[in-house]
């Protein structure tokens, strides 16, 4: 259960670090002109969440990376969006 929770986890941050914050900005913008399909990957939580959750289950030694991993890291991930979302909305925090 623990390994279960450090994936969701690690696969949320790191999307959200992708998708949402300053510091990757560049690394999108860099395909806004050159490749439409992979700049609105970057911007999708879910997009980003499934590849980023089978490039996470190729480093962990006791799995198998299977396709069946990017569907649980996005589920995982977009769960914890809207928790992030709905917990923004409650608290009117906007950061």
């Amino acid at each position: 259960m623990s390994n279960l929770l450090i994936f969701l986890l690690t696969a949320y941050g790191l999307t959200t670090a992708i998708v949402q914050s300053k510091i990757a900005e560049p690394f999108r913008e860099f395909f806004k002109y050159r490749s439409e399909f992979i700049y609105k990957l970057l911007n999708c939580m879910m997009c980003t969440g499934f590849w980023v959750s089978i490039g996470i289950s190729f480093l962990i030694p006791q799995t198998t990376c299977n396709i069946l991993d990017g569907f649980l890291g996005l589920g995982g991930v977009w769960l914890l969006y809207m928790l992030q979302l709905f917990l923004e909305e409650k608290s009117n925090f906007k950061g």
